[in-house]
């Protein structure tokens, strides 16, 4: 929605940061309260051209870096937001270091290791594009199992901001992705209303959802025979 588009931006300014880094925050913050893992490792983009020769050089420079980030229990959205702006500035001090060949090191000096990075999220500059919802990508195309996608749109389609989720249907249904990706806007429209609370204090449940969950699962009233003892009536 462009309300929420705009407050997305004024948290910028307010924050001194770019959304594609929020966005990164808010996808770490869900998977922080999701998984309850206190550590996360996620694939983040850089464009390779740290100095003069490689921005006047043609060709392809793009890399995933590994973004690192420690999650504590008390941490905020805003807090969150400068730990990221510092792992992003070491992370990229660190660059010239190909992800590939770092997972081959780490290989070599442990031995077989589970995937290193298995959420990556990426930027898509403004391009004119047809309408795109859930694509499903074949396990040999992608990298990662799942992937997330900030696109800004062209001025022609509204200049609106999307997010696009690409993963392996062998492991993710459309339904299950369009339930992430829910949450993720819940929990988006939350940490820009209160960006200094607490990130476990915060819903990842759209509004009928969570009525559910506390109103109606909650309801156990029942009627029972005033003239019978409580244990009798499990006889």
């Amino acid at each position: 929605p462009s309300e929420l588009e705009q407050r997305l931006k004024k948290n910028c300014r307010t924050q001194r940061t770019t959304v594609f880094r929020q966005f990164i925050a808010v996808v770490a913050a869900y998977l922080w309260r999701v998984s309850g893992n206190r550590e996360l490792v996620l694939g983040v983009p850089y464009h390779g051209r740290a100095n003069s020769q490689a921005t006047e050089t043609a060709g392809m420079f793009v890399r995933t870096l590994p973004l690192r980030l420690a999650i504590e229990d008390e941490q905020s959205f805003a807090g969150l937001l400068r730990l990221l702006n510092v792992e992003m500035k070491a992370v990229i001090e660190h660059s010239a270091y190909p992800y590939d060949q770092l997972v081959f090191d780490l290989k070599e000096k442990n031995g077989d290791l589970p995937e290193l990075i298995t959420v990556n999220v990426s930027e898509i500059v403004p391009q004119d594009t047809e309408e795109v919802g859930f694509w499903n990508v074949e396990p040999e195309h992608e990298p990662s199992p799942l992937n997330f996608y900030l696109e800004k749109q062209s001025a022609d389609a509204g200049g609106a901001l999307r997010i696009i989720a690409m993963y392996q249907t062998e492991l993710f249904s459309a339904e299950e992705i369009r339930q992430v990706l829910s949450r993720i806007n819940v929990l988006l429209t939350a940490v820009l209303e209160e960006p200094e609370s607490e990130l476990r204090q915060l819903t990842l449940l759209p509004a009928e959802e969570e009525r559910l969950v506390r109103e109606k699962f909650n309801a156990t009233q029942a009627d029972y025979e005033l003239d019978t003892t409580i244990h009798a009536l499990f006889e």
